[in-house]
C-alpha cells in the first residue's frame, strides 16, 4: 500500500506513529486500546483479524512500543500476507488461477 494509504489505515489506531527510523510503530497493547477484529472486504465478502495480530516484535531501546504489521511501499496495491493468512483459511488453485479464502473462527 502506498504511504497515503498506510496513514489512513494508522489514522484509526490510537497512539500509532511513523517512525523515521522504524517505519509504522504501534503501542505493544494496542490489541487493549481496540479489541476486536478489523475487517477487510475482498470481492464483496468481509475477512476478520484480530487487532493484537497487527502487532507485530518488539521496537528495541523504545520500551511500550512494538513494529506495525501493516506497511507501506512505492505501489498502489496491498500485499495481504501472514497476518491475513492466520485469521482465514487461504487455498491455491493455480490450474484454474484462482484464490479461494474462507474466514476462520478465531
Amino acid at each position: 500500500m502506498d504511504e497515503k494509504q498506510a496513514t489512513e489505515f494508522h489514522r484509526g489506531i490510537p497512539s500509532a506513529e511513523k517512525s523515521e527510523i522504524y517505519g509504522w510503530i504501534l503501542p505493544t497493547n494496542t490489541d487493549q486500546l481496540i479489541p476486536g477484529n478489523i475487517s477487510f472486504a475482498i470481492g464483496g465478502a468481509e475477512f476478520s483479524v484480530p487487532v493484537k495480530n497487527l502487532v507485530r516484535e518488539p521496537v528495541k531501546g523504545l520500551d511500550g512500543w512494538s513494529f506495525s504489521a501493516v506497511t507501506s511501499g512505492a505501489s498502489n496495491f496491498i500485499i495481504i500476507g501472514d497476518v491475513f493468512f492466520r485469521s482465514n483459511y487461504i487455498t491455491f488453485d493455480r490450474g484454474n488461477a484462482r484464490v479461494g479464502i474462507a474466514p476462520s473462527k478465531h
